[in-house]
Order: structure tokens, then C-alpha cells, then sequence
């Protein structure tokens, strides 16, 4: 379609035989990265995201005879992909979602990385032969192909369950995610669409590793991977909180630029704590971005003009202006915590009738989960920490961390996420992680000699929320009736409520429904536009 392209701002050539692909490049790693990359009568690629081990891969692959035109890692990628096949896609750390035209076997190739961190959207339409990826919704909305048309189930169980689609499944009929850690390939002379998963994650430990080596570790992988996801040239800043994750990784790097949200009317003020994180590892003050005044109705409805899906909460609604507030002062690399804790257990509720004195000591697993209001074993905590991490509560914060980066043209990493910090948190058993009721022990140990205690140790967790429901109730009550008559959908789901009334008193039940209704005209009006143009 030459308005999708025209809507990518498309920065490469377009294939205008059977396949088409376009692509914009936020240019962050490497020269001679224009895209899409093209390997003559071998393959075509397009590319989204960072391989943060390119070097590793570069050479490993100019070893095996490979030569390279520049230094960006889409050129290994593709390099890779010549070489090892669909094997390239685990060899890559780092957030990415790709589509490759493999001309030798005739197939499209789709692939996304472990967790997800790219989006990648997927949608078979009824001619034979025929798919679209994409990893913007609108984007799929321009080729007219599909209409976009709220799926009742899921949205009645994100409004009201506070459940987000999980899986392949999106808030849009007939149209799918890929998941994360899979591949996609899609054979057009034969119409056959095949899934593959090219990661799993590996099997626990049996046996907590000695506090002591824990704690060496766990800094040591620390270090590391903020080493790793610092950008070689680009300028790079560190969302930083007044917790323990977002204080380790300026702990790891305290020369790294930090900045820190707060409003001075709401709740969870952390200035004093990021102030204090920075002061304890010799680290310049954080800029203070303040958004109590920007949290208006109007602001509200840009932010969700940029979102492809509703957020989960309107705290999504600050990172948006901290992502806004970043590009205004030339930043185009954020670091963030994210991730650390699903993968160390770090949520209260995992630790839930235990106590909360730290002990030198890991709690035994089959004794102290037995009263668990919540998890009764460490097979249940597993289960939990599985679904959190690939189905539910991570999918949806890294889907709100690269909606909202990306609509500032900013890149989101989170050094938790690498190769190695994954593979070794998903290695300790249960109870390296809890520790006499402190959860995420690892990493609250791992720079607790130089953080402030009050934040290394602190479990009840805190956070900067918005609370939209609360600041524009009349609004959003206004604005869902008057678009009630045009969404059977929103109708339904008003109904289910019994009333508008009834609704301003479940306030993030109104902030959801809102959130869904404003996204489903936003969506409508789209398509409508592209439908004329």
C-alpha cells in the first residue's frame, strides 16, 4: 500500500514484486544501517530493535568469512541469518522484532525476541497467499485488508478483571500478536502459516547458591549488562526512581545521566530517595521533571492518541511525559529497571505471610510456602513468576515502555532483561529470592554496602500514579456517554456496570473503559481517513 508506506516514512527500497516491506530506522547503533537491508537474491530484512552483542556476533561471523559494508547490527542479523538460519534469532540479546523475505525458500520469516520487548503484530487475510506484520496497529489499519474492531471478550475483561489480552491475543478481532521467543513463517505459494517457539526458559535450580556468592554474582551481571545496553554513541539517560532497581544500575554506572518524575500534589513523591540513591554512589543529582501540571484532560487524550492498545493503568500516562520531557532535553536512549521484579519475585503479594526480617539465611521452600495465602508451594510460585513474566504483568509494562519511548522517538532498554541477568534469575530456586519475607533479595543485596538502606531494603513498593479517574471524573463520565451510542461495545459494557454512577465509583474501572472507548474512535477514525484518501 503506498499510503502505509508514505505512513512509515519509509527509509529504504520496497520490494513491489510479491513482498513488500518498509521501514523506519530510529538510527541508534552503527552506519551503513539503511533499511530495508538487502542481500541480492538472498534475503531481505527489516528490522526493529538492538542486538546488543552485535560486536560479539560480527566477529564471530567475519571468522567464518563473512564480510561487512558498515557497523550496524541489522547488517549482523542479516549476516547471521545467511549463515545460521532461523538459529540467529537465540544468538541475538537485545529487544527485537524483525520480518525477513527469505528468497531462497520463498517464505516470510517474522520473529520477536524473549520477552517481547518490540511489538510485532501478525494478520492472515482471506486471499490466499496473503500476510501482513506490522509493529504499529495503524499501520495494519492502512492496508485496509481489516477493520479495526474491538473483540468483546477481551475488552470486557480488561475493564472489567483489570485483565490484559495475554498471549497472541490483541483487543482486535482477527488480528494477533507474535509471541515473544518465537518465529513466524509464512510460505505464500502454499499459503501455510507455521509457529515455532526459539527460546525457553531454563529449568531451575535445585539448591540456592551461599548468600555471599549471591550477592558477588548478582553485581557482577549488574554491571555488566548496564556495560552492555549503553549506547556507543548516542545520548542515553536513566529513568531513576527511588527504588532498588533503578538505584542499582546508577550504582553500576554513576556517570550516567539520571532523571526522576514527581508532581508535588500527589502521592509517592520519590525526589528525596533518588536524590539520596545519587548522592551514595557519587552520581550529579537527577534532573526533577515535574508533571503535576501537565496532567490535564487535553494532555490525557494526546497521550492515548499515541497508544495502539489501552495501558493497564493511567500511570503509563507519566512515562509518556518523562519519554516527552527526555526528548525535549536530546536524550534518545532511556534505561529503566524493568523487569526485575517478575524475575526475582519481587511483588508483595509472593511473599504474603512470610516475615519480613532479612536473615543471612534463604527460607526453605516446603516450610514456609505451606501457609502462603497465595502460592502454597515453590511448583505455584514457578507458575506465577511464568505468567507474570510472559503472559500478563511484563508483557503489558514493556508494551506501555516502547509505546510511549517510541512515540518520542526514544529507544527503551532495560539491563535486566539481558542474556545473562535472565538466564541466571530464572536458575535460582524460590528461596534465593525470598529471604525471610524480603523478595528480590539478590538484587536488593547486590549493592546494598552502597545504597541508602531505606531503599535497598525497603519491600512495600512505591510509584508515581496519575490518578486520572480521580482528577477528571465528570470528563471521562461525559465523554463515555457520549460515545456509548457509536460502540456496542462500550454500551455493554455500561450496561454490565448498570450505570455511569455506579462506574464513577469504581474510578480505575472508569479510567479503563475511557482508555478503551478512546482508542476504539481513534482507531475508527483512522481507518475511516485511509478508506477516503
Amino acid at each position: 500500500s503506498p499510503y502505509s508506506q508514505q505512513q512509515l516514512a519509509n527509509c529504504g527500497p520496497v520490494q513491489r514484486d510479491s513482498v513488500c516491506i518498509a521501514n523506519t530506522r530510529l538510527a541508534i547503533t552503527g552506519e551503513h544501517g539503511r533499511q530495508p537491508m538487502v542481500a541480492p537474491g538472498q534475503a531481505v530484512l527489516g528490522f526493529n530493535g538492538q542486538a546488543y552483542n552485535h560486536n560479539r556476533l560480527r566477529r564471530e561471523l567475519q571468522s567464518l568469512g563473512h564480510t561487512f559494508r558498515g557497523t550496524s547490527d541489522t547488517e549482523v542479523v542479516l549476516r547471521g541469518y545467511l549463515h545460521w538460519g532461523a538459529e540467529v534469532f537465540s544468538r541475538i540479546d537485545g529487544p527485537f522484532a524483525l520480518v525477513l523475505w527469505d528468497s531462497h525458500r520463498r517464505k516470510l520469516v517474522a520473529a520477536r525476541d524473549r520477552f517481547g520487548e518490540k511489538p510485532l503484530f501478525a494478520h492472515q487475510p482471506t486471499a490466499f497467499g496473503s500476510m501482513i506484520f506490522c509493529s504499529q496497529l495503524r499501520t495494519l489499519w492502512t492496508f485496509g485488508a481489516v477493520a479495526p474492531v474491538i473483540d468483546t471478550k477481551v475488552a470486557h475483561s480488561y475493564v472489567l478483571d483489570r485483565r490484559p489480552p495475554s498471549g497472541p491475543e490483541t483487543f482486535f478481532r482477527q488480528v494477533n500478536r507474535v509471541e515473544p521467543g518465537h518465529i513466524l513463517e509464512f510460505f505464500p505459494d502454499k499459503n501455510i502459516l507455521v509457529n515455532n517457539q526459539f527460546w525457553e526458559p531454563p529449568v531451575c535450580a535445585q539448591a540456592a547458591p551461599p548468600v555471599a556468592e549471591l550477592q558477588k554474582t548478582m553485581r557482577t551481571l549488574i554491571r555488566e549488562a548496564v556495560e552492555l545496553t549503553h549506547p556507543e554513541s548516542s545520548r542515553s539517560a536513566l529513568s531513576l526512581s527511588g527504588g532498588v532497581d533503578s538505584g542499582n544500575l546508577l550504582a553500576a554506572s554513576p556517570n550516567t545521566a539520571a532523571l526522576t518524575v514527581y508532581d508535588p500534589n500527589g502521592e509517592n513523591d520519590e525526589r528525596l530517595y533518588a536524590r539520596a540513591i545519587a548522592a551514595a554512589v557519587g552520581s550529579v543529582a537527577p534532573d526533577e521533571i515535574d508533571v503535576g501540571g501537565q496532567l490535564d484532560f487535553a494532555t490525557l487524550c494526546a497521550f492515548l492518541a499515541d497508544q495502539d492498545e489501552p495501558p493497564l493503568n493511567s500511570g503509563a500516562l507519566i512515562q509518556w511525559l518523562l519519554m516527552k520531557a527526555m526528548a525535549k532535553a536530546g536524550y534518545r536512549v532511556v534505561i529503566s529497571g524493568q523487569g526485575a521484579d517478575e524475575l526475582f519475585w519481587g511483588y508483595p503479594w509472593y511473599a504474603r505471610g512470610l516475615t519480613s526480617r532479612v536473615s543471612a539465611e534463604p527460607l526453605r521452600d516446603s516450610q514456609e510456602f505451606g501457609s502462603h495465602s497465595l502460592i502454597t508451594a515453590p511448583g505455584e510460585a514457578n507458575a506465577l513468576r511464568h505468567t507474570e513474566l510472559f503472559r500478563t504483568r511484563l508483557p503489558q509494562h514493556l508494551r506501555d515502555d516502547d509505546t510511549n519511548s517510541m512515540a518520542f522517538g526514544i529507544e527503551s532498554r532495560a539491563p535486566y532483561l539481558t542474556r545473562n541477568v535472565v538466564d541466571y534469575a530464572l536458575s535460582l530456586p524460590v528461596s534465593a529470592c525470598l529471604v525471610s519475607g524480603v523478595t528480590k533479595y539478590p538484587v536488593r543485596s547486590a549493592y546494598a554496602d552502597v545504597l541508602p538502606e531505606e531503599v535497598a531494603w525497603q519491600t512495600a513498593k512505591r510509584g508515581l500514579y496519575s490518578n486520572c479517574a480521580a482528577r477528571h471524573r465528570s470528563l471521562l463520565s461525559e465523554a463515555l456517554t457520549e460515545h456509548a451510542p457509536r460502540s456496542q461495545v462500550i454500551s455493554d459494557l455500561i450496561a454490565t456496570s448498570q450505570t455511569i454512577t455506579n462506574l464513577q465509583l469504581n474510578g480505575d474501572r472508569l479510567w479503563r473503559m475511557f482508555a478503551l472507548a478512546q482508542i476504539e474512535a481513534g482507531s475508527l477514525a483512522f481507518f475511516s481517513f485511509v478508506q477516503q484518501c
